[in-house]
């Protein structure tokens, strides 16, 4: 999930909002697995850098989909976003992200 973070605003807390905002899930533990500078990453708010922090996450709670926050949400096997790699399925910057931790590729 791809998130921005408000100003004044922590990481950690940015990434407990989004995803609460975007899945109505609640983030109760996580771990960062990377920071890096992204400067080809551009998105429609006319950023073309981003800082990610990629986070592996425990949640609780059901999925609700905000539609207006997320153009898709769900649980997919190691094969299934294989097949999304293979078929450019996934925006760059995810398909970059799932090469670097092994998922694809």
């Amino acid at each position: 999930m791809e998130e921005h973070v408000d100003e004044g605003e922590k990481p950690k807390e940015s990434l407990v909002r989004e995803v609460k905002e975007e899945s109505g899930l609640e983030v109760v533990g996580q771990d960062l697995l990377y920071e890096e500078k992204l400067d080809w990453n551009w998105c429609s708010k006319g950023i073309d850098t981003h800082y990610w922090h990629l986070c592996e996450c425990e949640v609780e709670g059901e999925v609700n989909m905000n539609e207006r926050e997320t153009k898709s949400i769900g649980w997919y096997t190691f094969q299934e976003l294989q097949e999304f790699y293979d078929k450019e399925k996934l925006e760059e910057v995810w398909g970059y992200w799932f090469e670097k931790l092994g998922v694809v590729g």
